[in-house]
């Protein structure tokens, strides 16, 4: 008995075509009710990203700071929230809102404690066995002004919006010389709060000064003249806004 004849292909299956009775649903509804039309579209909220105060946000404000005879963390902690913009009322995390932050005397900071001998940092070449580390007193030496940045950046999270804008606008120097002259103008009161009431909003220059709305602009990066504040100890009520 030989072997069995293949099976024959199944026929093709025809392709199904669409009654021609099928209508959308848009053209069903615009015959059941003509003057309805078409619904807008209506995006999730969850969905939808508010933008307030557009084309605001370059102009920025530029900070003296003096660290002289300052913790490093208590210093650190709060210069982070005016790099981010966080004493501002337009603040959102997912913008660049923060002012210029400009520390100096930073050789003349202090630790609590023993950290001058036990802190370490640390820090690698890329090279096998490349691991260096150092003491904080002996950092203090060769670059005083590593020991402030260091710490002031460790409190921001590492993205890419913090080493491409924030960054770049913090500056640090070890002595009272600095070359941000023409940058800081005079002395500012902290930034006010945003009034509860409507009445209150007529004059109120979302927190940034009388003169905010004809501030002058230098650049990309933008500048107030009459806004300078010079926090000596940086408490904690002169930063909120």
């Amino acid at each position: 008995r030989g072997p069995s004849p293949p099976a024959p292909d199944p026929p093709p299956t025809p392709h199904r075509r669409k009654p021609s009775s099928w209508k959308p649903e848009i053209q069903r509804r615009r015959e059941r009710d003509p003057q309805r039309g078409e619904r807008p579209h209506r995006t999730p909220r969850h969905q939808t990203t508010i933008m307030s105060f557009p084309g605001r946000f370059v102009q920025r404000t530029w900070h003296l700071v003096d660290a002289a005879e300052q913790t490093v963390g208590r210093l650190a902690s709060q210069v982070a929230p005016i790099l981010r913009g966080k004493h501002k009322p337009t603040y959102r995390p997912n913008a660049d809102c923060g002012d210029f932050v400009v520390v100096v005397n930073a050789d003349k900071v202090k630790f609590t404690g023993n950290k001058w001998k036990d802190k370490l940092y640390r820090w690698h070449t890329g090279y096998p066995g490349g691991l260096k580390q150092r003491r904080a007193m002996d950092m203090m030496e060769r670059r005083p002004d590593y020991i402030v940045r260091k710490a002031i950046l460790g409190m921001l999270y590492n993205t890419k919006l913090r080493r491409q804008y924030i960054e770049p606008r913090l500056k640090v120097y070890a002595g009272p010389d600095h070359p941000h002259g023409p940058q800081l103008g005079f002395d500012a009161v902290p930034l006010p709060k945003v009034p509860r009431s409507r009445k209150c909003l007529d004059g109120f220059h979302f927190g940034l000064g009388e003169r905010y709305s004809s501030a002058p602009l230098q650049g990309n990066e933008g500048a107030h003249k009459n806004q300078n504040p010079v926090y000596p100890r940086l408490k904690p009520e002169a930063l909120r806004g």
